[in-house]
């Protein structure tokens, strides 16, 4: 970067560029404001201003920068979680394939066919299908939008502060507040999950959906209704950012949970079944399980994460020993493991960080079922 120095005073381009974009700016608004300037030459002096905004911008911080993609994210979340729900009859059941096949049967005897298909059947179906589309992107503009600023603090401070109780918080508010919200669609599916099978019944010759298929799938579009009405009431009644932020503040303060750490790839040089086999020392296992830890403590001193230190140590692992493993081509393989108890602080640093090093054996991170 160049820079130039004079009676001591270092100046940095960007840092010049950034002051006279800043005081461009801020005079050419303030005299328009101020009545200075009207006319064509004030609007012409706001859109120099907005001109030279851009050299302001790219001194935002990387928080800002990660704030405004959250906030920006949460709008095309919202629609897909709705276009889910909307559009699971051709997505999770059989009967637009059905439609398909029973156009393709009368296809065969005649292209004629093709009028009363696309005008009876398939002209309506992509009308549904469209303003399904409408819908989901209307409803997840009103939600996202509503979301759009919590979602801007959660990925504004998990860039700055990513191990803190806060960023904890702020996640699992926004998890929370879409599971019991549009996410919700693992409730739907079980809300559905008796009328699938007759929505995949078709006619053995032409493939057409039955007449049952055609009810159940009548029945399935009642309960969208009833489902999106329990969405937009528990939106609107605030239930959902509340179970949100309850979700967030149980989660920050959670005991310590069960995680396995292990190591992976010590193999025994001879096969099972050769005489003289190579056996495993524990002492290299236990060497990394050790040296695993040192530098998960490391991690945690620099994240500023609070951890009983007598805690991670081999030797106070549950359950640390050997586990043998015979595949199929014969080849023996060990790992040595343990278990440890994580806060949701320490389990973030851990699982980014094993994401991110690779360990020779390798070493993984796996929540305990």
């Amino acid at each position: 970067m160049e820079r130039t120095q004079e009676k001591d005073v270092r100046f940095d381009k960007d840092e010049t560029r950034a002051f006279f974009g800043a005081l461009g700016a801020s005079v050419a608004v303030g005299a328009v404001w101020a009545g200075f300037l009207g006319g064509w030459i004030g609007w012409g002096t706001l859109a120099l201003a907005a001109a030279t905004s851009p050299l302001l911008l790219k001194h935002l911080p990387p928080w800002a920068w990660k704030g405004m993609s959250g906030f920006l994210g949460a709008f095309p979340k919202s629609m897909e979680s709705f276009h889910n729900v909307a559009s699971f009859w051709h997505n999770d059941t059989k009967f637009l394939s059905n439609l398909q096949r029973h156009k393709s049967y009368w296809l065969k005897q005649t292209h004629w066919h093709g009028v009363w298909l696309t005008t009876a059947i398939w002209m309506p179906v992509r009308l549904i299908q469209a303003a399904e589309w409408i819908l989901s992107i209307a409803l997840g503009a009103a939600i996202g939008l509503s979301r759009a600023p919590f979602a801007f603090a959660a990925a504004a401070v998990k860039e700055a502060w990513p191990y803190s109780k806060t960023t904890i918080v702020m996640d699992r508010l926004l998890k929370g507040w879409s599971a019991s919200s549009e996410g919700s669609k693992t409730l739907f599916d079980r809300l559905v999950s008796g009328l699938k099978p007759a929505m995949d019944e078709s006619a053995a010759q032409t493939g057409r959906p039955t007449a049952k298929a055609v009810g159940a799938f009548t029945l399935a579009r009642a309960v969208q209704v009833f489902w999106l009405t329990g969405v937009l009431a528990m939106n609107l009644s605030g239930l959902s950012f509340l179970y949100g932020a309850y979700q967030g503040v149980r989660a920050a303060f959670a005991p310590a949970k069960p995680y396995r750490l292990y190591t992976q790839g010590f193999e025994i040089d001879e096969p099972l079944n050769g005489g003289n086999a190579n056996r495993f020392s524990t002492t290299q296992g236990v060497a990394a399980l050790r040296s695993l830890l040192n530098t998960l403590t490391a991690e945690f001193d620099r994240a500023k994460v609070p951890y009983d230190k007598a805690a991670f140590t081999v030797e106070a692992l549950q359950g640390s020993g050997i586990q043998l493993v015979d595949p199929v081509s014969n080849r023996a393989y060990v790992s040595v493991f343990g278990v440890l108890a994580l806060t949701e602080q320490q389990a973030a640093v851990a699982s980014r960080y094993a994401l991110d090093v690779q360990y020779n054996p390798p070493a993984h991170f796996a929540r305990l079922p």
